[in-house]
């Protein structure tokens, strides 16, 4: 089969490195936990086989994903005298820091109950209002006549299209700082790349999980300009695919798992 591969073949930085570290605590103590999924990724989670930390577990350290962790969760374990490791992305840590310092309104564009819009949001002082739509944002001002002015950071993962539609109605309505640097770059270039090979290939496999929001991203770029699917490993169908077949992974899949996925596609 004619491949075009692209250059984004396995984890991100940020899950990689969060990874390294969990592998690093698994080495250094004999009980760890995590506070939540290290990416969001069904497969790695099975493979790593790390329970998530509850209420009646007393392990010897809890390891923070790479999506964060809410500092109430953070001084809940502590309390219970657990070692704390932290293996949250640079990009949200910083995003998470960023926002602690501000006093007023931040207006937080990203998925309601994902991790790392918990982790960010949910122990500030200031007024936080989570929007997840151009809708959203519409009903934002109007709840909210009083609000002249707000801080605007977004989920490094959320979708472009989406954080820019709701930060242009907004400043049209009030004053509007951003802050916490953006969605992150990584995201954005592995986005230009789906873009690319739709437009040069006849089929586009995602390799990833459904749970990832870079994943769907992804795919809904590469969906607007020629079929194309997820698939989280190696067992997929086929028979629908027309050549040439582009394939890029989602930041939360293994280079393995991307391998694997080119090496099934070439035995055909």
């Amino acid at each position: 089969m004619h491949i075009i591969e692209s250059e984004y073949k396995g984890f991100c930085y940020g899950v990689e490195n969060a990874i390294k570290i969990l592998n690093e605590a698994l080495r250094k103590y004999k009980n760890v936990s995590l506070s939540h999924k290290i990416c969001h990724n069904r497969c790695v989670e099975k493979k790593l086989k790390i329970p998530t930390f509850d209420e009646n577990s007393c392990p010897d350290a809890v390891v923070i994903s790479a999506h964060g962790a809410s500092q109430s969760f953070i001084d809940k374990v502590k309390k219970k005298g657990i070692e704390i490791v932290d293996a949250t992305c640079p990009v949200v840590r910083n995003k998470i820091e960023t926002v602690k310092k501000i006093d007023g309104v931040l207006a937080f564009v990203g998925l309601k109950g994902h991790a790392e819009t918990i982790s960010t949001t949910s122990s500030l002082s200031c007024s936080v209002h989570i929007i997840s739509s151009l809708i959203e944002a519409k009903k934002f001002i109007k709840n909210n006549r009083d609000i002249t002015s707000a801080y605007i950071a977004v989920q490094s993962s959320f979708s472009e299209e989406i954080y820019n539609d709701a930060k242009n109605y907004l400043s049209t309505k009030i004053n509007i700082t951003q802050i916490g640097g953006g969605i992150c770059m990584e995201c954005l270039r592995r986005r230009q790349d789906a873009q690319r090979l739709s437009l040069c290939s006849k089929s586009v496999l995602i390799v990833g999980d459904e749970i990832s929001t870079n994943a769907r991203e992804l795919l809904n770029i590469a969906q607007k300009n020629c079929p194309s699917y997820l698939v989280s490993d190696d067992n997929f169908k086929y028979e629908n695919l027309v050549e040439p077949i582009g394939v890029i992974s989602s930041s939360s899949s293994s280079y393995e798992t991307y391998s694997s996925v080119v090496e099934r596609l070439k035995s055909v």
